[in-house]
């Protein structure tokens, strides 16, 4: 019996001298792996560099929403407009429908 206890001791100190090495190897590679962010940071000038770009962004997607706008408010005109001259030709309505422009004016 002291035999196997002797050698499950043997096996515990084994494990535990390699768990030691890995921890080392483990601390070791932490240690390279701060040095390398501390060369490259990437957080030194994002703010402003996401400002700019923040701000290009709005202004090319202000300007090009504002023209897309207008053209799917065109079509949208024309296609009422289709519309009312259909149902006006074939008589259907006597009385013009009414645009959402009067609507928002009589507020």
């Amino acid at each position: 019996m002291d035999d196997v206890y002797r050698r499950l001791d043997e096996q515990v100190d084994a494990l535990r001298a390699e768990l030691e090495r890995e921890r080392e190897a483990r601390k070791d590679q932490a240690d390279r792996l701060k040095k390398i962010e501390g060369l490259t940071n990437p957080r030194r000038g994002s703010t402003f560099r996401w400002m700019v770009i923040g701000g290009g962004a709005y202004l090319l997607g202000a300007k090009a929403g504002r023209t897309r706008y207008e053209q799917i408010m065109a079509k949208g005109r024309q296609a009422r407009d289709g519309a009312r001259a259909a149902l006006n030709g074939a008589g259907e309505a006597e009385t013009p429908i009414p645009t959402r422009e009067l609507r928002t004016s009589e507020r």
